[in-house]
């Protein structure tokens, strides 16, 4: 499967900006880095072994030293902000999340920039990219405003947001293969791969979603080989990558 041009085709408007939908890419998204780094080597290696590309969801409040040393060890990877204590903060009959439309947009704002702050004393981002935790957004308007590049939700579509003076991209993933969160247990791996096809063939990416402290218990050959097929048949890129074709 080539990858596509970028291509805007169709425009809404929105009482803060114009949205528009564009041309999607694949690509493997690591979420939770921060919260325990014991299975990050292993799952960074696989995604370096097999010559594929992951887009890293830092949470800022757990970066240490130990976790910039692993780090600068990988070329596989881009940096992206994960919120930024990743807590709970809505209350009871929301949804989970750390960030959202009904919490005081000051609030929102300021956690933006703590977290952001962090992450580039700590490593140099190519982009501007946030990662809401479990998927909570806070206003749009607030990252149109913050200067945010792009951010990753869940979701089937790539669209791209301006309020006349900036953009930002929105590029969501749509496949988590863990079946339970409890017993850290996945799909099966032909399941996924079908899966991963069947996302590809309806909304003409796949987002392929991971969290390094949800990984199978015993070893990482079902990643390895889900990593392999995906890569095989689906180019898969990173948001500098994204982007790039956005601008154009």
């Amino acid at each position: 499967m080539n990858k596509p041009n970028t291509t805007v085709y169709k425009e809404i408007h929105q009482k803060d900006f114009v949205e528009r939908e564009m041309q999607p890419s694949s690509f493997i998204r690591i979420d939770d880095v921060g919260i325990s780094n014991d299975r990050l080597s292993d799952l960074l290696e696989v995604i370096e072994k097999n010559s594929a590309k992951a887009i890293l969801g830092i949470i800022p409040t757990r970066v240490n030293e130990e976790l910039r040393d692993l780090l600068s060890t990988f070329k596989c990877i881009e940096i992206a902000q994960h919120g930024y204590t990743h807590s709970q903060l809505l209350p009871p009959g929301e949804e989970k999340g750390e960030f959202s439309e009904t919490l005081p947009i000051h609030e929102n704002e300021r956690r933006l920039d703590k977290g952001w702050e962090i992450i580039c004393r700590n490593f140099k981002p190519k982009h501007k990219t946030f990662i809401p935790p479990w998927h909570t957004l806070p206003p749009i308007k607030s990252l149109l405003q913050k200067n945010y590049e792009l951010f990753s939700s869940y979701g089937n579509k790539f669209k791209v947001y301006s309020n006349g003076s900036r953009y930002i991209l929105s590029a969501p993933v749509n496949l988590d293969p863990v079946k339970d969160y409890a017993l850290k247990k996945f799909y099966p791996t032909k399941a996924i791969c079908s899966s991963i096809d069947e996302v590809v063939a309806r909304y003409g990416y796949v987002g392929f979603l991971l969290h390094p402290n949800y990984l199978p218990e015993n070893n990482l050959n079902e990643i390895d080989q889900i990593i392999q097929y995906i890569i095989s048949k689906y180019p898969v890129s990173f948001f500098s990558e994204i982007l790039k074709e956005g601008k154009q």
